[in-house]
């Protein structure tokens, strides 16, 4: 999915399940707030299900307590299948996104920035 988006993968990142199904909801949520303190790029994925509509709006209002509302993010859906596409977002508008179990989130760091089109997080440390 991150290939799809550019190179939103190129420094550290985190993958969190939204899924409270083996996990509470409470380490979830703590999780997303360490990763959003670390400025960590972000990979959500069970984002959504039929009984979970809301987790990746609940997830969004959380990553804003930190990130900036422009954080570029990047959606993946149906990978490697029929019906394959990407689309692209501020984090403010990732909110309102519809995803399902076939979508992973990609919430860039500070660093991330769109570039010809895509979604790019620098390697390295040298700051612009």
């Amino acid at each position: 999915g991150a290939a799809l988006l550019g190179a939103p993968l190129m420094h550290d990142f985190v993958a969190i399940s939204l899924s409270n199904l083996l996990t509470s909801w409470e380490t979830i949520e703590a999780r997303l707030r360490a990763a959003a303190q670390g400025d960590f790029v972000i990979c959500l994925y069970n984002p959504a299900s039929h009984k979970r509509r809301d987790h990746l709006r609940r997830a969004c209002d959380i990553l804003l307590e930190t990130k900036a509302p422009g954080t570029p993010c990047g959606i993946a859906q149906n990978i490697g299948r029929e019906g394959q596409m990407t689309q692209y977002m501020p984090l403010f508008a990732l909110r309102e996104a519809e995803t399902d179990m076939f979508s992973t989130v990609f919430i860039g760091n500070s660093q991330t920035k769109m570039i010809g089109g895509r979604m790019v997080t620098p390697r390295g440390y040298a700051h612009d």
